[in-house]
């Protein structure tokens, strides 16, 4: 039957394969080795050291021995790297450019925090990249008429770009005109952004339909309302502010962007950066230009509600700055949320850092009573994705939620933070199990800071089957019944995706034998899972009642895969806590899950998420 089939059709149905069952596929048919040799190195990704050098010893033997364009390394079109400990120089990244020439992506995974010691020449080289990353080292700006045209997404700094305007550049030709997304950093930048550098990116961007800028600050300068024209392409916003801004990038943005459907508000910083929001104006804005609280208040949420197309809304806190609060429309906004005017389908609500600002104790209780009445959850029956960091005192929707007392039809992918930095055993009376029987259509479920309380009487067992979820994602929970997670997941049958992390595990002491417990695996036992991605991270590993209080990390993850051959079990070790246990002589905690396979493995001792 394949013969009567032509190569692209077979290559459609392979291409909907597993990476298992291509490897199986490919021996079966001889003719199907090149169509499969060039599924499998289309997509790679790279989680170690030591799996990078393998990838590039097998690519540079078999370019060695196979003709020009049906080697191996001609079929690699992406490569992602799972892990900070990969570091390339300019040799080692024209070598893999000589072995891997047609690459359109070649970047680290986005969560991975990047140093100046990553940058690398991207180019020469690399003509049919689409993706450019943001560590990419070019101080002529070659890259720009090499591959700028081809490029639909770049990452890139502001000064980078800054000749976009400035005299004597025309507008002839579009630089970029495939351009689709743009990342921006303008942190650091020799001149500040203007309003006429915006109008310019467009004319040289007309495609752009994302626009990311990060670290938008009182340096971003200013700019004239009086030439512009919409920008009705682009429906993705997203800003970083640190500080405040010119008040006219607030009404040129309501203004350029008239169909933006996704916007992503980013606060203040994390690290040491972080600058109080003060009342005194900023140095490059006069008196008159200087708003105050109430005024600059009204100006962002005019601009949020004027996007009448706008189903997609994130709203992220991370300073530790009151005078924060006093400048952005926090209650006002909810408020909006909660009304029936607005469209909003997914919605991403964090002000978690603002709870970790300082107070006298008096002053921490009226603030922390003041925050957890901000309820933007008015309309939680609309939404279908949900990303919240849940208040001390419980909204009312995630209250009913919790004690399984609403329904969701529409909830597909939710995700809920209990901050850790509040009293946690608030927390004790959440049931997962009443969250998923109140979400019958739930996808996608993510939770941080759950602490159950299981009792050895079988209380709190899942019972109703839950045939709708494909991806749980687990941190920071702490459990006393080793049975929890085994019981969790085979009440959700369709789980594919699992990731744990920073959570802990306590053993009850049973025994006055303390070292045979504590050498005891941990235990997952669900035979008949077939898992896309098993994340595991930085679990810990204690016994109740012990005058110790010390963590012990699980070192070591064993999974027995049935499907393989004589139940075959495949231990997975982190190297970094292997050399560190050797030096110190610290014994290794095990984990121990029974499944039918994994397609993908992550274990690690740090923080995952």
């Amino acid at each position: 039957m394949t013969r009567s089939l032509p190569p692209e059709i077979i290559e459609i149905i392979l291409n909907n394969l597993s990476l298992r069952e291509l490897v199986i596929a490919s021996v079966v048919c001889r003719a199907w080795t090149p169509l499969i040799s060039r599924l499998l190195y289309q997509s790679i990704n790279i989680y170690s050291v030591k799996q990078y050098t393998s990838l590039l010893f097998g690519l540079q033997a078999n370019q060695e021995r196979v003709s020009d364009k049906e080697y191996n390394g001609y079929h690699v079109r992406r490569i992602i790297l799972y892990s900070a400990n990969i570091m390339l120089d300019n040799v080692e990244l024209a070598e893999l450019k000589e072995l891997c020439p047609m690459i359109t992506l070649f970047d680290y995974r986005k969560d991975i925090f990047l140093t100046d010691e990553y940058l690398c020449e991207f180019t020469p080289g690399w003509s049919n990249l689409e993706e450019l990353p943001i560590w990419h080292e070019d101080e002529g700006n070659i890259w720009v008429n090499r591959i700028g045209k081809r490029l639909t997404t770049i990452s890139a700094y502001y000064d980078e770009l800054s000749f976009l305007h400035s005299p004597g550049n025309s507008i002839d030709q579009p630089l970029f005109a495939n351009l689709v997304h743009l990342f921006l950093d303008v942190s650091f930048s020799s001149t500040p952004i203007s309003i006429e550098w915006m109008e310019a990116l467009h004319c040289h961007a007309p495609l752009l339909t994302s626009l990311e800028l990060d670290y938008i600050s009182s340096e971003i300068g200013s700019g004239s309302l009086n030439n512009w024209k919409p920008a009705e392409r682009l429906g993705i916003l997203k800003w970083h502010i640190d500080n405040y801004i010119d008040p006219v990038w607030y009404k040129y943005l309501s203004r350029k962007y008239p169909n933006v459907y996704d916007l992503s508000i980013s606060i203040g910083n994390e690290d040491e950066f972080d600058e109080d929001f003060t009342d005194d104006p900023s140095t490059n804005l006069t008196q008159e230009r200087h708003l105050g609280p109430a005024s600059y208040r009204r100006l962002i949420l005019d601009m949020i509600t004027s996007y009448s197309h706008l189903t997609k809304l994130r709203i992220k806190s991370q300073t530790k700055w009151s005078s924060y609060l006093d400048y952005f429309p926090w209650r006002d906004l909810a408020d909006w949320l909660s009304s029936k005017g607005n469209k909003i389908q997914c919605l991403d609500w964090f002000l978690g850092s603002l709870w970790e600002i300082g107070f006298s104790p008096r002053e921490l209780d009226a603030f922390r009573s003041g925050l957890s009445s901000i309820r933007p959850l008015g309309n939680l029956n609309l939404l279908k994705e949900l990303s919240y960091d849940v208040p001390e005192q419980l909204e009312g929707g995630i209250l009913d939620l919790s004690l399984g007392k609403m329904t969701l039809h529409n909830m597909t992918h939710l995700k809920l933070e209990f901050s850790f930095s509040l009293n946690w055993k608030a927390w004790k009376k959440i049931n997962l199990d009443n969250i998923l029987d109140s979400c019958p259509n739930l996808k996608t479920l993510a939770v941080k800071g759950l602490y159950p309380e299981i009792n050895d009487d079988g209380d709190n067992k899942p019972t109703n089957t839950h045939s709708a979820l494909v991806s749980l994602f687990i941190q920071e929970l702490a459990i006393t019944n080793m049975d929890y997670l085994s019981d969790l997941l085979q009440r959700c049958p369709l789980v594919t995706k699992f990731l744990w992390s920073n959570s802990i595990v306590v053993c009850k002491q049973q025994s006055d034998n303390t070292e045979a417990i504590m050498e005891t695996p941990i235990k997952i036992d669900i035979p008949g899972r077939i898992f896309s991605q098993l994340s595991i991270g930085r679990i810990h590993y204690t016994i109740c009642g012990e005058d110790n209080d010390d963590l012990e990390l699980v070192s070591t993850l064993s999974i027995r895969e049935s499907a393989k051959s004589f139940d075959q079990w495949t231990t997975y070790t982190d190297e970094d806590w292997k050399q560190r246990s050797e030096e110190t002589k610290v014994k290794t905690r095990g984990l121990e899950i029974n499944c039918r396979y994994a397609d993908r493995m992550e274990f690690s001792t740090r923080y995952v998420w």
